[in-house]
């Protein structure tokens, strides 16, 4: 969790809640790939703490304007004015504390869904008496998008919701990827987005078990049969 006062005002983010799926997928497309090396070092270092101490001059610029982008972009507030009027203790701590609050994946092992504009979507273990997971797996769309979540492809993570999650009882209908996938982006927040993840992840292994299970048991079969 980050607080801080700034300008007479209290901003605050303490988790994933706090942050829509559209504002994380565009500081992934457009910040993330500007972290500056000496951040980066800081994140693969076991001492995180002594190497950003020993960051050079050079360094220390480098990572103090990326840390100002960041902190504009998740607490809206003008990037020249946290340049000009922010002190630095103020803004490395929004900053680090974004980063670890970032860092940290709470699972919800119970959640099934959400609600939309009034409108509850279900994953696919709410109804799976209707639908099944390899129904799911033959969507095109869906592998698409799963293999490049699975690939750490967090831009892809929208349109898997879209496949996924729908209203109860309404079939696949690929014309309506699109439509869901813009509004799960501007009203799901990144909480969501991960249950999702967590869900998936889930299904998969609980899938890959079953098959796992129904393979020895036709192993089985098929030696009692020799016999």
């Amino acid at each position: 969790m980050v607080k801080f006062e700034f300008e007479d005002k209290e901003y605050c983010l303490g988790s994933w809640k706090d942050i829509k799926l559209s504002v994380y997928v565009q500081y992934i497309e457009k910040l993330l790939p500007k972290r500056p090396e000496a951040i980066v070092k800081v994140f693969q270092a076991e001492e995180m703490e002594q190497v950003r101490l020993n960051w050079s001059v050079q360094e220390e610029v480098s990572a103090a304007e990326y840390m100002c982008e960041v902190v504009a972009y998740f607490f809206d507030i003008d990037v020249t004015v946290i340049k000009t009027i922010m002190e630095r203790e103020t803004l490395e701590a929004a900053y680090w504390g974004i980063e670890f609050t970032l860092l940290r994946f709470p699972e919800s092992v119970d959640y099934v869904g959400f609600k939309v504009e009034g409108v509850e979507y279900l994953l696919p273990s709410k109804f799976m008496e209707n639908s099944t997971f390899q129904e799911f797996a033959e969507c095109a769309q869906y592998q698409q998008a799963l293999e490049k979540v699975e690939g750490g492809d967090w831009l892809a993570l929208p349109d898997l919701i879209a496949v996924l999650a729908r209203p109860k009882g309404e079939a696949f209908d690929s014309t309506k990827i699109k439509e869901r996938r813009e509004l799960f982006l501007k009203h799901l927040t990144m909480n969501d987005a991960l249950q999702v993840a967590f869900f998936l992840h889930r299904l998969k292994q609980k899938y890959t078990d079953n098959l796992t299970i129904y393979s020895m048991l036709k192993a089985l079969e098929n030696l009692q049969v020799k016999e």
